[in-house]
């Protein structure tokens, strides 16, 4: 009796596990279809030139700067390049809204202090 019940539970959990790999499998190969798909249609990977406005002596100034952008699915990923100032290059992180627009935050790449901001 108690080596059926142990046989039991060996076969519970093998048929546990392969409905979790097979789960995963059909869940990735999902996500690789959406992300094709969703890629196709924003097509936002590239390279751009981003404004934005810090203070300078108390003042507020426009600049620009190259960002280099990748998209997978509906997730925007890439680098913000200061060619003449290394000390402000930032990573952004964004996500593509239902409503077509991208929103996410940014961090410094190199810095003493954890500094972020947000973007859209």
């Amino acid at each position: 009796m108690d080596f059926l019940q142990i046989d039991n539970f060996i076969r519970a959990i093998i048929e546990s596990a392969v409905v979790i790999v097979v789960f995963a499998i059909v869940k990735s190969i999902y996500d690789c279809i959406l992300n094709h798909f969703l890629n196709k249609k924003y097509n936002l990977s590239g390279e751009y030139i981003t404004r934005y406005e810090d203070i300078i002596n108390g003042e507020k100034k426009m600049f620009t700067a190259p960002a280099k952008l990748k998209q997978k699915g509906n997730t925007i990923e890439g680098e913000t390049r200061f060619p003449y100032d290394k000390d402000r290059d930032w990573i952004l992180k964004g996500t593509i809204s239902k409503e077509k627009f991208i929103n996410g935050y940014m961090k410094m790449l190199i810095s003493i202090f954890m500094v972020m901001g947000i973007f859209s």
